[in-house]
């Protein structure tokens, strides 16, 4: 099978040619070029000299910031199929290779021989207006974690500092909610410009601990990732667990894996907080409480409310039906 690896960088692409399982790159298969549009070009007329066209491989290349974006939306225009996989799979990967180093010339080369041993999903557009939701909550999550630190920097002032440092701090803070107030109206226009995208975002919150912008980033996730089984949505979310134990000596904590977004663990995390806390209780709380009253930590307890979160998100969304779990 024909593989062709691509690290990418701000402003340059490293690729590897594979036409099978090899043990050690060959230098004739390795190429660079600028990660431009006259470097997309150039890739293509390269393969050409080769006798390849484009559409006839497998390329596969990791998320990397917003650098990788251009290069996938013009191999999609051209007819090539392009794979994007998890950065931690593929060094995981390279481990087992004992490839230990990382450069961009070895990168390429593991990500070819990473296509030819797995059966990868081929990566498809998502709609205009996902693109714009996921952007903004791209938007949301920095706005908040600066947010956060400007609201830490202001309560550990002391009580003499200058008035002209308060205000500044506190100016820099009002900044910042005026301008996650703004992105979270935008959010939500963007979302009530659909009819579907609106009931669907609807339908979601009607499940305890979710809210709007829990809902928001649940249907970005439903939206661009083709989920054959209600099992993969908390594999990719990364709130599986992870077992570390061996015989009778080796006993380690069982943890979540955290794969995939950060900001959705978080927003995970909060939902889960939410449902232990309310009053009003769900099967959600009913679980929660019998993992307790088995022994398990309240961490443990708190991980499972997760998963079974974005189960009950997935089912929603692809039956189109609201949440009736509650008990009382």
């Amino acid at each position: 099978m024909l593989t062709l690896g691509i690290d990418v960088s701000k402003l340059t692409l490293d690729c590897y040619l594979s036409e099978g399982i090899e043990k050690k790159a060959r230098h004739s298969c390795k190429f660079q070029m600028s990660n431009s549009e006259a470097g997309f070009k150039e890739l293509a007329q390269n393969l050409a000299k080769r006798g390849i066209g484009i559409e006839q491989m497998t390329i596969v290349l990791e998320p990397t910031s917003q650098y990788h974006k251009a290069l996938l939306y013009w191999l999609y225009e051209h007819k090539a199929r392009a794979c994007m996989v998890n950065p931690a799979d593929v060094r995981h990967f390279a481990k087992s290779l004992g490839k230990y180093s990382k450069s961009d010339g070895l990168d390429c080369f593991v990500l070819a021989q990473f296509a030819q041993t797995r059966e990868l999903i081929t990566w498809q557009p998502p709609a205009r207006i996902i693109q714009n939701l996921d952007s903004l909550l791209h938007l949301r999550h920095q706005i908040v974690v600066e947010r956060g630190a400007a609201q830490v920097r202001l309560s550990e002032l002391p009580s003499d500092s200058l008035q002209t440092v308060k205000d500044c701090y506190s100016k820099t803070l009002e900044h910042f909610k005026a301008m996650e107030k703004e992105v979270n109206h935008e959010i939500q226009k963007l979302i009530d410009s659909d009819v579907s995208l609106k009931q669907k975002h609807k339908l979601l919150q009607t499940s305890p601990g979710i809210g709007p912008v829990v809902a928001s980033l649940m249907l970005v996730i439903f939206e661009t990732k083709q989920f054959t089984k209600s099992c993969q949505v908390p594999a990719f979310c990364g709130v599986t667990p992870k077992e570390f134990q061996s015989g009778t000596s080796v006993l380690g904590q069982t943890r979540m894996t955290k794969r995939g977004p950060a900001q959705v663990r978080a927003g995970l995390r909060m939902a889960a907080t939410a449902i232990v806390r309310s009053k009003r209780r769900s099967t959600l709380k009913v679980f929660y409480e019998s993992l307790l009253a088995k022994g398990k930590s309240k961490a443990c307890a708190l991980g499972a409310v997760m998963r079974k979160i974005t189960l009950v998100a997935y089912a929603i969304w692809r039956d189109s039906n609201a949440f009736n779990g509650f008990v009382s």
